[in-house]
């Protein structure tokens, strides 16, 4: 998710009533991160001559005039395209290019899904998630023209979000209980729950 993105995703979520708490466990980015950002907001929200916020001045984009129609598929058919929402607007006399219409409709689906999400708040020690990461890395001392795959094991605790990560050569399950092993010697304890998803060696 990019820095702006990602801001004001936090900043809509937040003055919504969404915990600092929450907000880190659904982003999956550091409670201080999140203070960081509604603090920056707040700041610059304040620091205006009059005491109240200052209006950013912002052109209205070729989408303003459609933003009701848009507003009104989006009810009728909520599982809409982009290319069928373009197609549409053509029809209406938009002129615009479809990246605006796909970026609009990403920014207002990701922000304002009808889809409740279910947070479980965990105590310490109660639960722990674990899981792979793949990902290609160039290694510039050995062949830097191609990137190389690399597993990471990846266990987290719920409540203190602490994590352990072990890069790993398979995804067997031999492999899986070894990680989770120096896992638990890493954290010094094990807890009363391990949650993972649906992976194979499981």
């Amino acid at each position: 998710m990019k820095d702006e993105q990602l801001k004001n995703t936090v900043i809509t979520l937040y003055e919504r009533g969404w915990s600092i708490r929450r907000l880190s466990w659904e982003l999956h980015i550091s409670r201080g991160r999140v203070r960081r950002l509604v603090v920056s907001n707040s700041a610059a929200r304040g620091t205006t001559t009059g005491g109240n916020p200052l209006e950013k001045r912002k052109r209205p984009g070729k989408l303003a005039p459609y933003v009701d129609f848009i507003a009104a598929l989006l009810d009728k058919y909520s599982n809409i395209t982009g290319q069928r929402v373009y197609e549409l607007l053509r029809q209406e006399g938009f002129d615009g290019r479809i990246t605006i219409v796909r970026d609009y409709l990403k920014s207002i689906r990701e922000v304002g899904s009808k889809t409740p999400v279910r947070l479980v708040e965990t105590g310490p020690g109660q639960r722990a998630a674990h899981d792979w990461s793949d990902y290609d890395i160039r290694f510039t001392m050995h062949n830097p023209e191609k990137a190389t795959r690399v597993t990471f094991f990846g266990y987290i605790l719920s409540y203190s979000r602490r994590q352990y990560l072990e890069v790993v050569d398979d995804k067997r399950q031999k492999t899986l209980f070894k990680a989770l092993i120096n896992a638990f010697i890493y954290m010094d304890g094990i807890t009363r729950e391990i949650k993972s998803d649906n992976q194979k060696a499981c």
